[in-house]
């Protein structure tokens, strides 16, 4: 979960950094370098900095009549349900566990994770507990942890990672609990402020060392009364403009920031990009519908000259809303500068592709022998003299990424470039699309250089397979 500014993981906040789970909170720009000797030389790393852990929270059931339970997290064998959920839309994190003992009783968790879209320094946690078969009371530690180090890549633990030092903790007399640290050589110094809300109220122990915060509620559970506790962090470094101290300005932030169920409802939840977009034009005196958006767009639309291929996959993802087939044919257009090089300059390394998927792909998998051509209609009809896709009734497909064969004047063309507006694996004449047919089976075979899709105008679309698609593969 992130908002630009700072990311926190969506790691377990029962669970301690191990083999398996990583609790990490990292800030944009927050890096450091450190010396370490590895096989008798000394290699400098530089890190993005693990910040410390404001999400930890333990607990465990005490029953009336029983002695208390284990601390819960989810590798306990009392685990019986879990489910993880990510809202893009309101940009929440849920986490959802049933334990289950041996006696019968059952204990429900639902954590609530977001950074706050609307105040690039605060992030929130939101925990409900409710009894099934047993009442009590339940204890619960939350945790501001500041004993971490960088050592979640197995390959670099090796390498030096405490990159924190000076630490200081403790916990306000209102219930803040912070800790203030610096990082070892690049001198950023970190102020993190967790306040910590339970209902019902009850009285709360504290527990500090020099790296960790605690503070300890022992509160009644039954199955009409579910407990809440809300951890409301605020993260503040001396890289925040204007400069001060970022020990008490978090403080500060973290006490006076807004209660998470009152105010920050699922409907207007600060995680929620498109929530906040739309509260900043109701400020200026813009309301947002859907007739407004579709103005918006066709006017954008009708005078984009697309010079990046990025701005094509932009285009496709704005337009995904209501207009399927020109998404897609925008999309289509971004992909085919992953093919060939229609702009004289880009790569075949998946950049496009890589962007719909919310990833990158590497260079190295693709090849020159593999490079995907352009498309190239076999009809000798053409809406225009000048159209640049080359035509031809046996089109030849060169041993590289270019297209040989004769235009509509008769001369040679290479390594063509589709026109703009149309969709890049089309008919320019009849605007059949080859790559449906191409995936569903079509003629081509997954492994084949070339495929000619029939089209209705008499001709055939050609194409060539690309290297990061192949239909038996998905």
């Amino acid at each position: 979960m992130g908002n630009g500014r700072f990311a926190t993981g969506g790691s377990a906040p029962e669970s301690v950094a191990d083999e398996i789970h990583y609790p990490g909170t990292y800030l944009a720009g927050c890096y450091n370098r450190l010396a370490s000797t590895i096989g008798g030389r000394t290699v400098s790393n530089e890190d993005m900095v693990r910040l410390p852990d404001w999400t930890a929270l333990r607990y465990r059931c005490l029953p009336e009549g029983a002695p208390p339970g284990d601390w819960l997290t989810p590798d306990h064998p009392a685990l019986r349900h879990s489910h993880v959920s990510l809202d893009l839309r309101a940009g929440t994190l849920t986490r959802r566990m049933l334990f289950h003992d041996a006696e019968g009783r059952r204990l429900g968790v639902t954590h609530t994770r977001l950074v706050h879209m609307g105040d690039p320094n605060l992030a929130a946690q939101n925990t409900v507990f409710r009894a099934y078969g047993w009442r009590g009371r339940i204890e619960i530690e939350s945790v501001l942890e500041g004993e971490v180090t960088n050592a979640g890549v197995d390959r670099y633990r090796a390498l030096a990672g405490r990159h924190l030092v000076e630490h200081r903790a403790g916990v306000e007399a209102e219930g803040t609990a912070w800790i203030s640290s610096t990082t070892a050589t690049s001198r950023v110094r970190i102020g993190l402020a967790v306040r910590t809300s339970a209902r019902p109220l009850a009285p709360v122990g504290r527990a500090c060392t020099a790296t960790t915060a605690t503070q300890t509620f022992t509160l009644p559970i039954k199955r009409a009364a579910p407990v809440v506790v809300v951890k409301t962090a605020a993260l503040c470094t001396s890289l925040d403009r204007p400069p001060a101290d970022p020990l008490r300005r978090s403080i500060d932030r973290a006490t006076h920031a807004p209660d998470f169920p009152r105010c920050w409802p699922p409907t207007m939840c600060p995680g929620n990009a498109c929530g906040v977009l739309e509260q900043l034009f109701l400020r200026l005196g813009c309301r947002l519908d859907d007739d407004l958006w579709r103005r918006t767009v066709d006017y954008y639309v009708r005078r984009t000259c697309h010079g990046s291929t990025l701005s094509s996959l932009v285009h496709g993802w704005v337009l995904a809303r209501e207009q399927g087939p020109n998404a897609w044919r925008y999309c289509q257009e971004a992909l085919l500068s992953d093919i060939t090089d229609i702009q004289g300059g880009t790569t075949g390394e998946g950049i496009h592709l890589g962007a719909m998927g919310g990833t990158s792909t590497s260079s190295s998998a693709a090849s020159s022998d593999s490079s995907p051509t352009a498309t190239a209609c076999t009809s000798t009809r053409c809406p225009s003299p000048k159209c640049p896709v080359p035509h031809s009734r046996s089109p030849t497909w060169g041993t590289g990424t270019s297209v040989s064969g004769s235009g509509p004047d008769g001369s040679a063309s290479a390594s063509p470039r589709p026109p703009w507006g149309r969709c890049p694996w089309s008919c320019p004449e009849t605007g059949a699309n080859a790559l449906p047919q191409a995936r569903n089976g079509g003629s081509a075979s997954p492994r084949a250089d070339t495929a000619a899709i029939p089209c209705s105008c008499g001709g055939a679309i050609a194409m060539r397979t690309l290297w990061m698609y192949q239909p038996s593969e998905g």
